[in-house]
Parts: structure tokens; sequence; C-alpha cells
């Protein structure tokens, strides 16, 4: 059984595309969804360099993420979004150190949290 299942009633409440979306991978990768459109509004108006964008987009696959770690840090830290920007980080360090530099700017924890939620919806 997932972490995110709600064996007792999801058969009877939910449909099987509704779990997918609302399932673990489901708001993470809303929340990525968030940090790639972040990053291209930011080069579209000239805050980040735009070649950077691709390495951040690459990097917002919610597959590349061990969901366990991220149970264990959102544990302790309090929200969701600040382990997974820390994640997200590090994946885009592994494909450019000066992508990296440049994720996440200007948004905070909230930001990402309900418009991750908002793109579910």
């Amino acid at each position: 059984m997932n972490r995110a299942s709600n064996q007792l009633f999801d058969a009877y409440f939910m449909q099987p595309e509704m779990r997918e979306i609302f399932s673990d991978e489901g708001r993470v990768q809303g929340m990525l969804d968030f940090e790639a459109a972040l990053a291209r509004a930011q080069a579209r108006i000239g805050l980040i360099p735009p070649e950077v964008v691709a390495d951040i987009e690459l990097s917002c696959d919610a597959r590349l993420f061990d969901f366990d770690a991220l149970a264990i840090a959102i544990g302790s830290a309090g929200n969701s979004a600040i382990p997974l920007v820390k994640a997200l980080g590090k994946q885009i360090a592994a494909r450019s150190a000066e992508a990296e530099r440049y994720v996440h700017i200007g948004a905070t924890s909230q930001d990402v949290m309900d418009s991750g939620l908002v793109l579910q919806l």
C-alpha cells in the first residue's frame, strides 16, 4: 500500500484517474511544473539566463525523485516545498551547476505548494 493510499474509500469515491492526479507523484509533479513555469517566465523577462531553462525543465520530472527520502525530509521540514526544492536543486546540479543557481528564485514555499495544488485541480 502506498503512503497516500485511502484503501478503504478510494474504490467508492475516486475514479482511477483522480487517484493518479492526487497521488504523491501527482502532487510533486504539480509543484515541479510550477518551478519549470517559474523558470520559463523569469527567463522570458530577463531575470535568469534563458540557457538554464532546459536543464531546469528536464529536472522537473517527479519520476526522478526518491519519494521515500522526500517523505522523511518532509516530516522534519514542516512543509513539502523545502525538501522538494532542495532535491530539485540536486537534480538540476547534476545537469548544470549554473542552472542550479537559478531555481526557485523569488518564490516562497507557499507559492510552490499552492500553485502545485492549483495545477492538480
